[in-house]
């Protein structure tokens, strides 16, 4: 069987899906290459004309955080009070979002609409992109000061990356896969309850073996082998789906040992072989920038600052401008920066 050097990383409900979810927090007082810069908070107040009068309030302005002036002492008699200091950090004014880490601020944004049918998130195999690409998009549009394109240009691109990169609607319909409905019901309504509230902490969620790759349960024990037919081992969708058949993926996940022979094999620590993320225990990720089939291994993730090239390399699972950068609203759902 001829395999190619190369494969995508095709159970991607480990990973791939949440390169793009980025939307940030944070002060930034300049425009910046990505969109607006973030508001300032109102100068100190003034006092007032008599003896009791009192300065204003400072506040952010709508559209991020800014200093906030502390309030302003009274004048005596007649005269006119003093102003207050610069205060603390004060909130975005309705909803807006600051910008930090090359994401820009922005006003008001529109609030998060991931449907209203009762059973949305009863999600049928084959249409598990639709339902991530929805939410996604969704969360882009309420969480993105800049998102750069409308929700359903945002919503086409998800839908491209989901099916025809990651293959997750082929997975979900493979036996091999055994996708969980109820697994995937409970699993998409915390999906969409995090991405709701504009919470990075989604990526490490939805990687988690109670996350998103929970809605599979696998059909291979272990020590079983995992290796795509010969007759179909150049059909990218089959073979995600058999990177995705090992039972228990907290556990185990189908690893490819030589070329012919891929088996169910625990997940290992720093050192072990591996082919994806998958046969790393969490924590560690696979060094396997090529997607070559064998000869790669766990390494540990890296600190704020350095350098990488995709988000599963760092601690904080958000990779931008070639550096780890902190988890921030604007780095989970800003799908469209890189």
């Amino acid at each position: 069987m001829a395999y190619q050097a190369r494969w995508p990383l095709g159970f991607a409900l480990s990973f791939v899906v949440f390169e793009g979810l980025a939307c940030s927090a944070g002060g930034s007082s300049t425009p910046n290459q990505y969109g607006g810069a973030s508001g300032a908070g109102a100068s100190s107040g003034a006092g007032a004309a008599s003896g009791t009068g009192q300065g204003a309030t400072g506040g952010g302005t709508p559209g991020g955080s800014g200093p906030g002036g502390n309030t302003g002492s009274g004048g005596a008699g007649n005269n006119t009070g003093t102003g207050g200091d610069s205060g603390a950090t004060g909130t975005g004014g309705d909803g807006g979002v600051s910008g930090t880490d090359g994401f820009g601020g922005s006003g008001a944004l529109p609030p998060f609409d991931g449907g209203t049918d009762p059973n949305r998130n009863n999600v049928m195999p084959g249409q598990v992109c639709e339902r991530l690409a929805t939410i996604q998009c969704a969360a882009e549009a309420s969480c993105c000061g800049a998102p750069g394109r409308n929700f359903d240009q945002c919503k086409q691109a998800q839908l491209n990356t989901c099916r025809n990169e990651a293959y997750l609607d082929a997975v979900s319909m493979s036996p091999l896969a055994a996708y969980d409905m109820g697994k995937a019901a409970a699993a998409f309504a915390e999906f969409e309850r995090l991405a709701s509230m504009c919470d990075p902490a989604i990526v490490q969620w939805a990687i988690s073996p109670t996350g998103l790759r929970g809605i599979i349960n696998g059909t291979k024990n272990a020590n079983d082998s995992c290796l795509p037919p010969a007759s179909q081992s150049m059909d990218r969708a089959v073979v995600a789906a058999h990177l995705a058949s090992c039972t228990n993926s907290a556990s185990q996940a189908c690893l490819p040992l030589r070329l012919l022979a891929w088996e169910c094999r625990p997940r290992g620590p720093v050192g072990a072989d591996c082919f994806s993320d998958l046969n790393c225990v969490d924590g560690v990720y696979c060094d396997n920038p090529n997607l070559e089939v064998t000869g790669s291994k766990c390494v540990g993730r890296k600190l704020k600052d350095a350098t990488c090239v995709t988000s599963n390399e760092c601690q904080s699972l958000f990779c931008r401008g070639g550096r780890c950068i902190a988890p921030s609203a604007g780095a989970a759902y800003c799908l469209a920066i890189r």
